[in-house]
């Protein structure tokens, strides 16, 4: 499902993007905020999503939720509707557990959750990786690290180090994205 980019040609320009060609500044954005999006493994911006995942041990009243919930739409165990379930924060509580049997149950879960307003710092990291996209006049290269004019030189990266696009985000980034935002369930629908 394609989202609207979490960061505007106005944000992009305030940084000090060149921004005539919109269509092109809009698909910077675009692509830019799928590359941040999959680091973090969420949406980030607010959305209602469906999702399914395992009932914990019987018993246990419990149930986490990925990402910052702000509104439990629906819950059904095993294609049964339940109401009387608490929210807490991203977790739900339900008296007696979510399933009785140690036989392996499903929950489905409809819920709202991410930022109505995208955080600064998000919005920042999105303009930079589509500034960095509109300066490439032409591909770079795979993996070149530098390029020297005098006495004309080429370095290439190779391997794991090798960068494929500027849109690659780093590992201790993506890491840092997971862990602020970071969905631990499989998403079955979600909807903006």
């Amino acid at each position: 499902m394609a989202f609207d980019p979490l960061a505007t040609a106005t944000d992009l320009q305030t940084r000090g993007a060149d921004v005539t060609d919109i269509d092109r500044a809009y698909m910077a954005l675009s692509a830019a905020s799928e590359a941040v999006r999959d680091a973090a493994g969420c949406p980030i911006s607010e959305v209602s999503a469906t999702i399914s995942i395992p009932a914990p041990a019987p018993c246990e009243p419990w149930l986490d939720l990925p990402g910052a919930v702000t509104d439990v739409e629906s819950v059904a165990v095993d294609g049964e509707a339940v109401t009387t379930y608490v929210r807490q924060g991203s977790s739900l509580w339900l008296s007696g557990g979510w399933r009785s049997t140690w036989e392996p149950v499903n929950v489905e879960v409809t819920f709202i959750s991410g930022h109505a307003d995208v955080p600064a710092d998000i919005i920042a990291l999105v303009c930079d990786l589509a500034h960095a996209s509109l300066l490439q006049e032409a591909p770079t290269p795979a993996g070149v690290t530098s390029i020297a004019i005098d006495d004309y030189r080429e370095s290439y990266a190779t391997g794991a180090d090798a960068q494929v696009s500027v849109f690659e985000i780093p590992e201790r980034t993506r890491a840092w994205l997971r862990q602020r935002f970071g969905a631990t369930a499989f998403v079955v629908q979600e909807r903006q």
